[in-house]
């Protein structure tokens, strides 16, 4: 990958402002350097919407089993305890309610249920203790609860109490043990996975060894979510948004053919200010070549098409 460095070397050369013996003399060249970085920036956000700037990410996934089975749909509670039991010891669990509320997570143990102790979280939070008691206060959106448990009984339950009406929804009990809160899965019908900060636009997704057919979508152009029943490896190709280019000694996230065409960019603008025309014009047309070749459609990975019309049967 070349340097902001070597991208001005070459435009300098172009310029044909190298020294007698091949040389870059700054003091001849300083005001050239000092424009550089922001006309570099430019460059590279011009080729990153349509250019061969892309980023590909995997997402391994195997759906985790519920020992209360799917639990999606919403429930409610009134005034009336609900509880959902396991067969067998679970060791983290995960619920989603919609306002203020008691919850309890419990073991059976010598002959009765009783508060099984572990740390929560709710969303992004920080983890704290508890013993069996869970406690939400209100809350202007759902809230979503996870944490881990260290049980030695027989079963495990979640219990829906409190005083008051609230819904809760894609709650689970998981048999796998976590190191830590945040480590527990996300539990529901479609789980949502976040892009890299330098996420800017999708260009292609595609399945291997899938288990199950096509269980994701979009939302928002950013916001990918997997179905829960989805097994299998997602690969996303996307455009990344480029780092900021601020000094010439950074590394060029454009891959190395296409940075060539940031030279010519580069002594074009210098060429005009120096209001040498035919120059600039030589080296826009340059530019031009090399961005309309970088810049051709690649093929995208063969797609199976449901039929879902009949189209082939229509004579």
């Amino acid at each position: 990958m070349y340097t902001g460095t070597e991208i001005f070397n070459q435009a300098i050369a172009i310029l044909d402002e190298l020294s007698d013996i091949g040389t870059i003399v700054d003091s001849q060249i300083k005001e050239y350097k000092y424009r550089a970085p922001y006309l570099l920036d430019l460059w590279q956000h011009e080729y990153a919407k349509k250019g061969s700037l892309f980023n590909t990410i995997p997402i391994n996934r195997r759906p985790m089993t519920n020992l209360l089975g799917e639990k999606f749909g919403i429930e409610e509670h009134f005034d009336e305890d609900k509880t959902y039991e396991t067969s067998e010891v679970a060791n983290s669990f995960n619920f989603t309610v919609d306002n203020e509320g008691e919850v309890y997570v419990e073991e059976y143990v010598g002959g009765a249920w009783a508060n099984v102790s572990g740390k929560y979280i709710q969303d992004d939070g920080s983890e704290t203790a508890f013993t069996g008691l869970i406690t939400i206060s209100a809350l202007t959106e759902p809230s979503r609860i996870k944490g881990i448990i260290t049980a030695t009984g027989s079963k495990t339950r979640l219990r829906f109490s409190g005083s008051y009406y609230y819904q809760f929804y894609n709650f689970a009990l998981f048999k796998a043990a976590f190191p830590t809160c945040a480590r527990v899965p996300e539990y529901g019908e479609y789980v949502k996975y976040d892009m890299p900060t330098n996420f800017n636009s999708i260009t292609q997704i595609t399945e291997e060894n899938p288990q199950s057919g096509l269980y994701h979508r979009w939302e928002n152009n950013k916001d990918l979510y997997i179905n829960h029943a989805f097994e299998g490896v997602l690969k996303i190709t996307y455009k990344p948004t480029p780092t900021k280019i601020t000094v010439l000694t950074q590394t060029l996230e454009i891959n190395e053919s296409s940075s060539i065409s940031g030279a010519y960019y580069l002594a074009e603008h210098f060429a005009m200010a120096d209001q040498n025309s035919e120059l600039a014009q030589r080296c826009r047309q340059k530019y031009a070549e090399l961005k309309s070749e970088d810049m051709k459609e690649r093929p995208l990975a063969p797609q199976s098409i449901a039929d879902v019309y009949d189209i082939a049967g229509i004579k």
